[in-house]
């Protein structure tokens, strides 16, 4: 394959992302240090992608069907591949997934509305107040994305309530109301992390993304300031944090684009 992508790794080091292939397939893998890389058994098109994994070996993400339909799955060893049931859905898609199994992610209905959602199995889902569910953890804690008045999208935590937490951006100290920012995936600590803009130049008002971890007391801090920079790599998006602190996404290094997976010093 030419290119591969990270997106969510579990406490037992089983890591989820997809392939992308010379003809333009893209296929959803599942990968352990035991055995390797290995592609899931997605009944679809060529195009499938995995977003998250849980401690369970679950999987969550999408798979376009024949008719080329985006749909949210559910997949495991056991019961294979699984649509999730959504009602009134012409297109959906799973991020995440906790231990207790429930799911979230976004759906768009046959009105075109799109909502962010938690999928507790078939006879409950609730909707999130954004454009996109990214991961929820065993609290129930969730994160993703969504629009702020007089801003761009934003990462956002949610806690059960109606009312969710703007968690800004990188630059918070100069103006970057333009700026925008997602949260990515969320661990038991209440550790995040994800993607900001960030202020690179500010003569020419030039800015990159850059990956960010999120904590209660710190707030969002760039990743790349927390990397040993001979390692030569720019951190551009953080997909996932495991309950051991190991994150993984990823970057540029030497001009390619390549899957990271940081594991903390202390």
């Amino acid at each position: 394959n030419n290119s591969s992508f990270a997106y969510s790794i579990n406490d037992y080091g089983q890591v989820v992302g997809y392939s992308v292939y010379d003809c333009g397939q893209r296929k959803a893998f599942i990968w352990d240090k035991t055995k390797g890389i290995g592609h899931l058994n997605v009944k679809s098109n060529d195009l499938s992608e995995a977003y998250g994994i849980n401690n369970s070996g679950q999987v969550v993400g999408f798979s376009v069907t024949n008719n080329g339909q985006r749909k949210a799955f559910i997949w495991d060893e056991v019961k294979g591949i699984q649509n999730l049931s959504i009602s009134d859905d012409i297109e959906s898609s799973a991020y995440a997934i906790n231990n207790s199994a429930q799911v979230v992610g976004y759906s768009i209905s046959s009105d075109l509305i799109v909502k962010a959602f938690i999928w507790n199995g078939d006879k409950d889902i609730q909707e999130l107040p954004g454009f996109l569910g990214s991961d929820i953890n065993i609290s129930g804690q969730a994160i993703g994305f969504c629009s702020v008045p007089e801003h761009n999208n934003r990462a956002f935590l949610w806690n059960g309530s109606e009312e969710y937490q703007d968690l800004g951006t990188i630059s918070n100290n100069v103006n970057v109301q333009f700026f925008d920012s997602e949260a990515n995936s969320i661990n038991d600590s209440g550790l995040i992390v994800g993607s900001s803009d960030k202020l690179i130049n500010t003569e020419q008002e030039g800015f990159a993304q850059r990956a960010f971890i999120w904590d209660s007391v710190n707030q969002m801090q760039d990743l790349n300031d927390l990397i040993d920079p001979s390692y030569g790599w720019v951190l551009k998006e953080a997909r996932s944090i495991n309950n051991h602190g190991q994150i993984v996404g990823w970057g540029i290094k030497d001009k390619s684009c390549r899957a990271f997976l940081l594991t903390p010093i202390s």
